[in-house]
């Protein structure tokens, strides 16, 4: 928990980058061990992004994610079926991108009062989930008319990557405000 605290918590910009890494390999790790942290079948890594963005901020999540991205497509099998740039042309590697939007705009409206309530956690992370979806479901849709030929329509779209998968994420977004609302003043106090 030491490590943890240390290599996502840490406020100077010095430490930042220098655990940059820390923080893209925990997220390579989580992914790769998603069902060991949630014993349902429910993308965890996806949890761990919206934590990050409302514990980080908005910048330093991104970034996190971001590194997670960059170490997939340069090869190391970190995402789901692998790693490498041929992922770029699976349909659903808009989701992939759309966790750095998550992240982001999870952060971003969180900093907006940095509220600690449930209720506006949960609707940070909320943002964040619809900006995971709407990256998601524009890669799936223009991947799979433009990119590999297979004509799918906007309804199968909505149906197959939101309709069947945004249930399950909305509980992630749950448990992630229910978490983070526990942990902000704990590492509000670590860091006096």
């Amino acid at each position: 928990l030491a490590f943890i605290v240390i290599c996502f918590f840490s406020s100077s910009v010095l430490t930042f980058y220098s655990s940059l890494y820390y923080r893209a390999s925990l997220a390579c790790f989580l992914s790769l061990y998603s069902d060991f942290f949630l014993s349902v079948q429910l993308n965890s890594l996806f949890f761990f992004v919206l934590l990050a963005a409302l514990l980080l901020g908005s910048k330093r999540a991104f970034a996190s994610v971001l590194t997670y991205l960059v170490i997939g497509l340069c090869g190391i099998p970190v995402f789901a079926t692998g790693g490498g740039p041929a992922y770029l042309l699976k349909p659903t590697f808009g989701f992939l991108i759309g966790f750095a939007a998550a992240a982001y705009v999870t952060g971003r409206v969180y900093e907006i009062r940095k509220s600690t309530s449930f209720s506006w956690l949960l609707f940070s992370a909320f943002w964040g989930l619809l900006a995971d979806y709407g990256c998601g479901m524009i890669y799936f849709y223009v991947c799979s008319n433009f990119v590999l030929g297979v004509s799918v329509g906007w309804k199968l779209v909505f149906i197959n990557c939101f309709l069947l998968t945004v249930g399950e994420d909305f509980i992630l977004c749950v448990l992630a405000a229910v978490l983070a609302k526990r942990l902000i003043p704990v590492l509000k106090n670590l860091g006096k």
